[in-house]
């Protein structure tokens, strides 16, 4: 925000790749682990070999929930990226500052 607020395109831009790249992550390393549960573990929606039926159901709809909320976070930001870089970072469609109670929203008017 500091760099969107001061105009700086490039760390604005910085930033929100920095970002991307933590989701892009996090993506990447609980695949592995769902892979690792699958392959090695042989644990299915309703079965597995520790004997608790509804692990698999559980932990697999939690995690895929939080990973698709991630990935479309990631394909977000990929785009206000490409709007930043396009239109500069006093463009964004929205800016949102809060403060104890206070919020206030800038929308793209360079206030």
């Amino acid at each position: 925000m500091a760099a969107a607020e001061r105009r700086d395109t490039i760390w604005t831009v910085f930033w929100i790749f920095a970002t991307m790249l933590g989701g892009i992550a996090f993506i990447v390393l609980h695949s592995y682990e769902w892979r690792g549960l699958i392959v090695h573990e042989h644990v299915k929606l309703f079965k597995n070999d520790w004997g608790v039926p509804l692990f698999g159901a559980t932990f697999f709809g939690i995690t895929g929930l939080h990973m698709l909320h991630v990935t479309s976070g990631v394909i977000y930001l990929g785009v206000v990226a490409f709007n930043v870089l396009i239109r500069g970072p006093y463009n964004l469609i929205i800016i949102v500052r809060i403060t104890g109670y206070n919020t206030q929203a800038c929308y793209g008017t360079g206030y």
